[in-house]
């Protein structure tokens, strides 16, 4: 359910601008795929998750890192 809220989140704000509203999504989606990385990379190493875990670790670093490249750019950006 919060998947699909920050979708649509994603796709309300994506031709606003840069304004405050985006930079908080995009931070947000920061914090969220950085907290992912480090839980999904943990539940791997103890053995509670399959090494197929490293592919939602792969898709959360790509989503956080596309997040972080958004936050650095001073032009108008589509989230």
């Amino acid at each position: 359910m919060i998947l699909l809220a920050q979708g649509v989140a994603c796709w309300v704000l994506r031709s606003t601008g840069l304004t405050s509203g985006s930079q908080a999504m995009l931070w947000m989606l920061v914090f969220q795929n950085t907290g992912w990385v480090v839980l999904h990379t943990l539940a791997i190493v103890n053995g509670v998750k399959t090494p197929m875990a490293w592919l939602q670790v792969g898709m959360a670093v790509v989503v956080g890192g596309w997040s972080a490249v958004l936050l650095r750019q001073t032009t108008s950006v589509t989230v």
